[in-house]
């Protein structure tokens, strides 16, 4: 009777860890499973990481700290699928005995879990092996699923940081088009010049940005935690960026021709795209949306915005208090979601206006900094 429960043990554990793997390396998108070994994980270590992160960033030295999270948690949660794989075909030499040479009497659950160790990782030391048909079966089971496992860690991670590779791309053309940190307020005023075509371009790339960096941080969550190498250019600011763009031009902007009219769709299409991703990743992570602290915008500095756009040529619409009224009604749209995701993921929400005295990274380099050496 103690036998088979071990064996049922083990099958128990196989049966969750594979389907839990398998969700999470091969599927495209999640599936609502009462057990879920990565949910389960990762609620665990969030609770830790949300407590420490806003801690290290008191002190300072929270930022090195905070981008080693994602790629260490990954391994971890790598290391633990393994372990459980081994554990559970362990378990099923245990329950059922198997035999083993180099072994006299009963051999012990320890020198079980090794022989699956060997086998799982096909190192084929020889040293111990099964001595009926029952075990040579289940280690051949074993190898293959150590195979299998290893084959998918190998070809997942590589498609992982591609579409990581593929998100920070475009944001490093968010560092000359809307300054560092990007802001909508230097993104409007910088192609103006360029005439309403180029700004309508820039948002439809960003509209196509947005649902790639979607798709794929809902294949694969994690994506959402691996942090830009510059701080400045992160993917939650450059959503703010662009839905605090779309909403300004839906609401102030009163178009004259045909081109800015078209302008205009295409930033309800781009608001609409960008909204999706800050509503979801925020879903999917369980990061509520929250109240900002303070405004991120006051009435003030929402004239002093506007003025600045009449005088580089937006046509902006001469009732105040309907653009006002219109802006506040889409940022209710959308800041919270940013809020939430600022406070969980610490990644600082750009303002509207950048500071004045600063400088794009592309002005700077370490080379100015004679400690550099």
């Amino acid at each position: 009777m103690i036998s088979g429960l071990w064996v049922v043990l083990g099958l128990g554990i196989l049966y969750i860890t594979l389907a839990d793997a398998l969700e999470t390396l091969v599927l495209p998108r999640s599936v609502d499973r009462p057990l879920s070994l990565t949910v389960l994980f990762y609620t665990v270590l969030d609770k830790g990481f949300r407590a420490l992160g806003r801690r290290w960033l008191r002190t300072g030295k929270g930022q090195k700290a905070l981008g080693a999270y994602a790629p260490i948690t990954l391994l971890l949660l790598i290391g633990l699928w393994a372990g459980l794989l081994i554990s559970g075909f362990g378990l099923i030499f245990y329950g059922l005995q198997v035999p083993i040479n180099n072994v006299s009497g009963n051999p012990s659950l320890s020198e079980y879990l090794y022989l699956t160790a060997v086998t799982f990782f096909t190192l084929g030391y020889g040293d111990i092996t099964a001595q009926n048909a029952i075990g040579k079966v289940i280690e051949v089971f074993t190898a293959g699923t150590g195979f299998l496992f290893l084959a998918l860690v190998i070809s997942y991670l590589p498609v992982m940081y591609s579409a990581f590779s593929r998100r920070e791309s475009s944001l490093l053309l968010l560092d000359a088009r809307a300054g560092s940190p990007p802001c909508a307020h230097t993104l409007l005023i910088r192609h103006q010049a360029c005439g309403a075509a180029s700004l309508r371009q820039l948002l439809e790339q960003n509209e196509q940005w947005a649902a790639q960096v979607l798709e794929s941080t809902l294949s694969y969550p994690m994506l959402a935690y691996y942090r830009s190498q510059h701080e400045d250019l992160t993917w939650v600011g450059a959503s703010t960026v662009m839905m605090d763009t779309c909403a300004l031009l839906q609401a102030a902007v009163d178009p004259v021709d045909a081109e800015q009219r078209q302008l205009l769709r295409q930033a309800q299409l781009t608001f609409a795209m960008v909204r999706h991703l800050c509503v979801d990743v925020a879903y999917i992570l369980d990061m509520a949306p929250r109240e900002p602290v303070t405004s991120r915008l006051d009435r003030a500095g929402f004239e002093i915005l506007l003025a600045d756009l009449e005088r580089v040529g937006f046509p902006i619409r001469s009732d105040r208090e309907a653009v006002w009224d219109g802006l506040s009604e889409l940022r209710a749209q959308y800041e919270p979601y940013l809020m939430g995701l600022e406070r969980n993921l610490f990644v600082p929400v750009p303002g509207w206006q950048a500071p004045t005295e600063a400088r794009d990274s592309w002005q700077t380099a370490a080379w100015d900094n004679t400690r550099h050496f």
